[in-house]
């Protein structure tokens, strides 16, 4: 089983994987986006999966930063 992946920077993954365990064995860049600016995206090499995360500064799916439950203690001093 095999699909593709558009990166943020415009690249396009191919990536491969095992249909009876569903492991993925293979990401290898099938062509480079007109406005990637990454050197070492070039067309054939194999990608780590860290490679295929958007950069950390990107806030997450869920909204802006700082939306998500609070970790400040409660009146039973358990967070909350």
């Amino acid at each position: 089983m095999s699909y593709t992946l558009t990166l943020q920077c415009g690249c396009v993954v191919y990536v491969s994987q095992n249909p009876a365990t569903r492991i993925v064995h293979t990401r290898i860049l099938q062509s480079k986006g007109l406005s990637c600016v990454n050197r070492r995206h070039e067309v054939g090499l194999r990608l780590y999966l860290w490679e295929l995360l958007p950069p950390p500064s990107t806030p997450p799916c869920g909204g802006p930063q700082g939306d998500g439950p609070s970790r400040e203690p409660t009146e039973g001093g358990a967070p909350g």
